[in-house]
C-alpha cells in the first residue's frame, strides 16, 4: 500500500486581536523539501496588519471558494 499524501494545503489564520485575516497556501509549493512547520502557533508568516502571530492548520480538501475573511 502505498503511503499516504500529506496534506497540500496550509491554513495560516492571524491571531492579532480584532484581525480576521486568513489565508490559504499550496504548502507542496511553498516547502517543496517536505520541511513543513507543523501545526499550532507560528511566527513565520506576516499578516497584512503588520502582525506575526498566527495558528497554521494542514487540510486535506479544498476550502470553500467564499472567502470573507479576506487574506494574508
Amino acid at each position: 500500500m502505498p503511503a499516504a499524501e500529506p496534506p497540500r494545503l496550509l491554513l495560516v489564520r492571524c491571531l492579532a486581536p480584532g484581525c480576521f485575516h486568513e489565508a490559504v497556501l499550496d504548502a507542496k509549493a511553498l516547502f517543496p523539501d517536505g520541511n513543513r512547520p507543523p501545526p499550532g502557533r507560528s511566527e513565520r508568516f506576516r499578516c497584512l496588519c503588520g502582525a506575526r502571530r498566527a495558528t497554521l492548520e494542514y487540510l486535506r480538501r479544498r476550502p470553500r471558494p467564499a472567502n470573507p475573511c479576506g487574506w494574508i
